[in-house]
């Protein structure tokens, strides 16, 4: 009786030894797993961001800017009273001053080899000071156009309309010097922007002289 007793005293040591590993080794995978899970949590977070952030970058739209107009000078309104109607049967359309070359002329409306003796005439082009190439035309006296090469890109002159409007013009293009049949300096596609073309021919009338300007920007 004493060894069965003694025996079953054992076993029931054992099993509550195994039991004892049993639930600790339960509460350890129970721990690991617990702390594999919070590693992989975190490690899914940490990867995720950046893709979140170049989703964001790369949907994300660039603000569409509007295109501006070019800010021009402001029209002046000046007192035309002393300028005359007609110059010899030729109607007086406005004035051009290029004070840098000492040039002051009544512009013509028509282009004949007499009104061109009697100043400077509209080649071609819409109304004075109107948007478009507002052509115009003159001898190369040195009264008159014939120091047109002195003016540099930047330089400015001024137009007066009969109706008073004075606007400033910026040279902004020195064209080469073209054949007297090369129409090319006259076109009108000009995107609703004032412009002048200057045109004279050199001495021997063998080519044009031309400048190209366009209406001067706004001083801000």
């Amino acid at each position: 009786m004493k060894h069965s007793k003694h025996g079953l005293e054992k076993n029931t040591k054992r099993s509550k030894k195994s039991k004892k590993k049993i639930v600790f080794i339960i509460i350890f995978l129970i721990l690991l797993i617990t702390i594999i899970f919070f590693v992989l949590t975190k490690f899914l977070n940490v990867t995720k961001e950046p893709e979140n952030e170049i989703e964001n970058i790369v949907t994300e739209e660039p603000p569409v800017e509007e295109p501006q107009e070019p800010e021009e000078s402001p029209i002046e309104t000046v007192d035309v009273s002393n300028m005359p109607n007609t110059i010899q049967g030729y109607t007086v359309i406005g004035k051009i001053v290029i004070e840098k070359l000492g040039v002051e002329k009544n512009i013509l409306g028509r282009t004949t080899l007499e009104s061109l003796n009697l100043g400077v005439t509209k080649f071609w082009g819409p109304h004075i000071n109107d948007p478009g190439n507002f052509c115009i035309t003159g001898h190369d006296y040195k009264n008159t156009f014939g120091r047109l090469k002195e003016l540099e890109i930047g330089d400015t002159f001024y137009l007066i309309g009969k109706d008073g409007r004075k606007v400033t013009y910026e040279v902004n293009e020195k064209i080469p010097e073209k054949n007297p049949t090369d129409m090319s300096h006259i076109e009108q596609n000009e995107d609703g922007i004032r412009r002048v073309t200057l045109i004279t021919c050199d001495q021997r009338r063998t080519h044009k002289v031309c400048n190209k300007s366009r209406t001067k920007k706004r001083i801000k």
